[in-house]
């Protein structure tokens, strides 16, 4: 895991990404597109997308501000699966322990992970 949050072997580009739009949106698209056909980011934040529904409002004009008028490759990244676990165990209030087994990691990576969740999904 690399400091932005992101899974280790992350692009630069996708860790800007994170930084612009936050670490959450990032996971999210990585989990519904990675791997997948490249995405257009349109120049109108107002377009109805796939993309917007998924990382909501905010985020999705972060991003369309920041990259609209591009289009993307959304990784497939191997670390994320186990983000995903953490990530989807935490919203079913799992405990750590038990996620941390799941996902074969460290307790603390997943309260790690947890945290920053909550901090990106209160914003």
């Amino acid at each position: 895991m690399t400091a932005s949050g992101l899974p280790t072997g992350a692009p630069r580009w996708l860790m800007d990404l994170a930084s612009e739009v936050g670490v959450r949106a990032v996971l999210l698209l990585i989990r519904d597109f990675g791997g997948m056909d490249r995405r257009y980011i349109p120049l109108n934040p107002d377009v109805e997308n796939s993309m917007r529904s998924l990382i909501g409002e905010e985020a999705w004009r972060k991003m369309v501000l920041a990259r609209g008028g591009t289009w993307i490759s959304i990784p497939k990244l191997s670390g994320v699966g186990r983000a995903k676990t953490i990530v989807a165990a935490a919203q079913d209030h799992v405990s750590a322990e038990e996620v941390a087994k799941a996902a074969g990691c460290t307790v603390r990576h997943v309260r790690r992970l947890r945290q920053l969740w909550r901090q990106e999904s209160s914003l």
